[in-house]
């Protein structure tokens, strides 16, 4: 069956994460089409909606509909109110396309003695937040009809992250960019992830939400009290079948103390907040420092992950006043670490640019392979 993921912000970085998921939940997929706006694939044995939860940088997947009439007929006849609201989504169609179908469906609703009330008629693609007050949702994408069958949950995401015990917007990772670098790491449902640098642990709530077991390790004893709060919370309040747990180590000891981990999703330390942009020399200063906290991560990661294991992490790079670029060298601690640069896809080229609102720090996604 065919399939259309919208994709949201960072059109990239949602195509390299929907890749991903298929890979990693073993889906026999074929990409038929990709946009900036989105993904068509022929898709067998697929839940949109088990997808839209695991899924950070997807915001609807719309499934394919056979017979255009026979669809809009069943789905009018089977509503019990005397008025439906509707909207539609549009890629790449013809206005005439677009014309028919609307006519069709008031055609239809006419006969059903329905009131029909067509919503966002000037939008293109329907943000996430008007979905819900939807009775019916479709989308044209190349002239052919789709229903919406899954739509994510930015209220959910952003109630979730601040309901739990501590919550500080400049130390978590957002649950968007967690369920990317998840599924960036390719886990499997037998996979054990491991997440350094934990923190708040908002990587291993959204592991244990997909049901992945997971262990976070923090260092910073502060951090790791207030994350563990975090999870025992986590754990009351939400089910899931997958194991969790955090521990309290240095990053040297890593590989000392845990054994059996096959992935690792990882949003390293970037540094002090900057609230302005650094001189050249204070850059070079913050980058030498956070070069020796990489190196040791990717060392420590090279003793534990197999052959052919990902590892998704965030690297930072500084823009000075002066406008110039300074780098922490991670690409030359690949190599010398046994990991290369993982490329599933001709057209989107890792690293990735991960841009937040007002930040002073120029972020890179990498998704890295175990060579031996």
């Amino acid at each position: 069956m065919k399939h259309l993921f919208h994709l949201g912000r960072d059109a990239e970085l949602s195509i390299l994460e929907v890749v991903s998921y298929l890979k990693r939940t073993d889906r026999e997929y074929e990409l038929l089409k990709i946009t900036k706006k989105c993904i068509q694939a022929e898709i067998k044995k697929f839940d949109p909606k088990k997808a839209i939860s695991a899924l950070g940088g997807t915001i609807k997947i719309s499934t394919e509909v056979e017979n255009s009439e026979e669809f809009i007929l069943r789905v009018l006849s089977n509503f019990t109110k005397s008025k439906v609201i509707y909207a539609l989504n549009e890629f790449e169609s013809s206005d005439e396309t677009k014309e028919e179908l609307v006519k069709t469906i008031k055609q239809f609703a006419k006969e059903q003695k329905l009131k029909l009330l067509q919503k966002h008629i000037t939008e293109k693609e329907i943000p996430p937040s008007k979905s819900k007050n939807l009775d019916m949702e479709l989308t044209l994408f190349k002239n052919k009809l789709y229903r919406v069958s899954a739509v994510s949950d930015p209220k959910g995401y952003k109630a979730r992250d601040e309901e739990r015990p501590n919550f500080d917007p400049l130390r978590v990772t957002s649950i968007r960019l967690a369920k990317i670098l998840i599924n960036l790491a390719q886990p499997t449902n037998k996979s054990k992830l491991l997440i350094p640098y934990t923190g708040l642990g908002t990587i291993s709530q959204e592991a244990y939400l997909m049901g992945i077991e997971s262990i976070g390790i923090e260092e910073n004893p502060m951090l790791f009290k207030r994350g563990k709060q975090n999870l025992s919370w986590l754990k009351d309040n939400f089910k899931s079948h997958a194991k969790i747990s955090m521990k309290q180590l240095n990053l040297h000891r890593i590989s000392k103390e845990l054994s059996n981990i096959d992935c690792i999703a990882t949003e390293p330390d970037l540094g002090p907040y900057i609230r302005k942009l650094p001189t050249e020399s204070e850059a070079r200063e913050l980058a030498k420092s956070l070069s020796r906290s990489y190196d040791m991560l990717l060392q420590q990661a090279s003793k534990l992950l197999k052959r052919g294991s990902k590892m998704s992490i965030i690297v930072p790079n500084f823009k000075t006043r002066d406008s110039k670029i300074i780098r922490i060298g991670f690409q030359s601690m690949l190599r010398k670490h046994g990991f290369e640069i993982y490329q599933p896809l001709e057209n989107t080229m890792i690293p990735i640019d991960y841009k937040l609102k007002n930040s002073k720090i120029k972020r890179k996604i990498y998704v890295l392979e175990k060579l031996k």
